[in-house]
């Protein structure tokens, strides 16, 4: 990856409504990135079709940052095959190892949801690889 970076979110997706329709918990997330971010930060969205709606979690979340938060396209990152918050983490790894020199990663998930996440990085050992960072949106 050729881009300067200077932050890594990550945004943990949650199931779509009918018609591809951000629930309030997502946008809440979504709305916390968009508060958080600066200039040159990089953001990994990350859902899958869980709900079998016409788009995927990521998709839908990383065309809500650019019209919203006016994130620029090229500083967002789509996982859109995970189906499950253990199959978020693991593909995230995935893309973390694609990305050199990274210092701390920032996940932004629901406040019921990130002892979750947590629980999940420390079975994987991923705490060990990165600094994390939780934002509760």
């Amino acid at each position: 990856m050729s881009l300067e970076i200077n932050n890594i979110y990550i945004v943990l997706g949650n199931k779509l409504k009918e018609n591809s329709k951000i629930s309030t918990t997502l946008r809440k997330r979504l709305d916390k990135c968009i508060e958080k971010y600066k200039k040159k930060d990089l953001v990994i969205v990350s859902g899958g079709n869980i709900a079998k709606q016409k788009h995927t979690e990521a998709y839908v979340m990383k065309n809500y940052l650019m019209e919203k938060g006016k994130i620029p396209s090229k500083y967002i990152i789509k996982e859109n095959k995970s189906i499950s918050t253990i199959e978020n983490i693991e593909n995230i790894v995935g893309i973390l190892n694609e990305i050199p020199n990274i210092n701390e990663i920032k996940i932004i998930s629901s406040k019921q949801h990130i002892p979750r996440v947590k629980k999940i990085i420390e079975e994987r050992i991923i705490g060990k690889l990165y600094k994390i960072k939780y934002i509760e949106s």
